[in-house]
């Protein structure tokens, strides 16, 4: 009769074990998918970050384009190449920023589709006015890259000497 009762019992234990392992292998699962996503966002903050700063302050043209994503480098235009020279020419010293704000896209979307995307924005500010950057980012082979970007300037208007000695009622010099 005992033999009758263990031999019930122990299907019973084999399917509990069997949830139990189902169970644990879900979480952990979980967990990397979870742990993945937080890489990712980090990695792509600091990428940001690096670059908002590297555009304000140093970078040169070579160093954006190496940046660039295959695709942002095909439409990259004549008149796009000197535009962070550009930029910092007419807004002066490069003071602070407040760090990129944003995020990915559709964190787990890759992985099923395509590469990670992330977009960020960020305030630079200079001696003459405020640039707002605009990072649209992809992460195609490991490493992130800019895919698109924007600035937009709000200059403060501030004359250069020239221009302050070249305005009616200045005789040349600075008063």
């Amino acid at each position: 009769m005992s033999d009758i009762v263990i031999a019930k019992r122990f299907p019973l234990s084999i399917v509990v074990f069997l949830v139990l392992v189902l169970l644990m292998a879900s979480g952990a699962g979980a967990m990397m998918l979870v742990s993945h996503v937080r890489t990712l966002k980090v990695e792509s903050k600091t990428f940001a970050d690096s670059a908002v700063s590297g555009m304000a302050v140093d970078w040169t043209n070579q160093q954006l384009q190496q940046r660039l994503s295959p695709a942002a480098q095909a439409r990259l235009k004549p008149a796009d190449v000197n535009a962070l020279a550009e930029l910092r020419a007419k807004m002066g010293h490069f003071e602070s920023d407040a760090g990129a704000t944003g995020g990915l896209e559709d964190p787990l979307a890759h992985l099923f589709i395509g590469s990670p995307r992330a977009t960020y924005e960020a305030k630079a500010i200079f001696v003459n006015g405020v640039a707002i950057f605009h990072l649209g980012m992809v992460k195609p082979d490991g490493r992130w890259l800019i895919d698109t970007y924007h600035i937009d300037v709000q200059y403060y208007g501030v004359p250069s000497p020239e221009e302050f000695n070249a305005a009616p009622g200045r005789n040349g010099a600075l008063h």
